[in-house]
């Protein structure tokens, strides 16, 4: 029996390379862009990588007893589907793309547009980008980071809270409660990485992977820790004290609210009570109080982050430019 979140409206797209075909040519292992590391592959190997199901014409007359097969091979370019939306661990191959005469196994195609899109940046025309030999050296991509003199704020919650008032503001579409959505997402975050709100927080065995910065960003076989770095600058994964500073991370959550994780944004807008917008900035998060896209209110990661946000809401408010705060 299907579940729910086999159900159409948290459609989530993909890029990847063919890793592997099927004995029975009918599935293949997709190295997905943006989800499992392509430079590091100790952590998700080729033999870790879910059966992807492929569709086929209708010409295919395929029943669900019988067998259809595909013309991909390992090196093929492929773009699909996840038939179960956010928990996106059953891809689906809708077809083939060219890579273009640059790709490799290891670089994504082109166009440039899809580079952008999956946040990975490995190939670049950018002149300023330099060789990389030393793993916790700073590459030069192309910067989109706030500078620290433009965050306000006396210490990292009100620049943080500052920063999320400002950029909420600035949205046009937010028809909930802004101080509790605000108050929601810094909670999260002072549990996430500690009641300052910690852009060297660093956690070795995070549910069995490791986690990085304010939002934890974990790898592993859902890597959401590589494109960060990636969108940061940096050529690979690091450390602290060497992990980027607050105003990067700021602008990578922002850049993930607006484009991968927009439909746990798009919820997170529409809320008009602090314990609501706590379960919908879990559903950014996926902490252990997540599961099949719906949050247990019961969990200890739940209450937790709903106390901070209360605490939050109740002794917080933006001071920043713009004015008299209003919801």
């Amino acid at each position: 029996m299907l579940e729910n979140d086999y159900y159409g409206d948290r459609f989530r797209w993909f890029v990847g390379v063919v890793k592997d075909v099927g004995d029975d040519k009918a599935r293949v292992k997709v190295r997905i862009f943006g989800i499992h590391p392509t430079e590091n592959l100790v952590d998700v190997s080729n033999d870790d990588l879910p059966w992807a199901m492929v569709v086929y014409p209708t010409t295919a007359g395929q029943t669900s007893g019988g067998m259809a097969s595909h013309a991909l091979v390992e090196g093929s370019w492929v773009v699909g589907f996840f038939v179960d939306g956010e928990d996106s661990q059953q891809p689906v191959v809708l077809g083939s793309i060219n890579g273009g005469p640059g790709s490799t196994n290891l670089s994504p195609p082109d166009p440039i547009t899809i580079q952008q899109a999956m946040m990975f940046s490995t190939t670049t025309s950018n002149p300023a980008q330099t060789s990389i030999n030393n793993p916790n050296q700073v590459q030069t991509l192309s910067p989109t980071t706030t500078s620290s003199s433009q965050l306000s704020g006396s210490d990292n919650r009100s620049k943080s809270y500052n920063f999320f008032w400002e950029k909420l503001a600035s949205q046009g579409n937010v028809t909930g409660d802004r101080k509790c959505i605000v108050a929601a997402i810094i909670g999260n975050f002072m549990v996430e990485s500690g009641d300052g709100i910690n852009p060297q927080a660093y956690n070795g065995n995070d549910l069995g992977e490791a986690s990085f910065g304010i939002a934890q960003w974990r790898t592993g076989k859902y890597d959401r820790a590589t494109p960060f770095f990636k969108f940061c600058g940096y050529s690979n994964i690091t450390l602290p004290p060497n992990l980027p500073p607050l105003e990067q991370q700021l602008d990578f959550i922002w850049q993930e609210f607006n484009s991968t994780e927009k439909h746990a944004f798009n919820n997170l807008l529409t809320q008009t009570n602090i314990q609501d917008a706590v379960a919908a900035i879990i559903g950014y998060e996926r902490d252990g109080s997540y599961k099949n896209g719906i949050v247990d209110r019961t969990n200890p990661i739940y209450l937790s982050k709903l106390a901070k946000a209360r605490g939050v809401l109740s002794t917080m408010s933006y001071t920043g430019t713009l004015g008299t705060p209003t919801s």
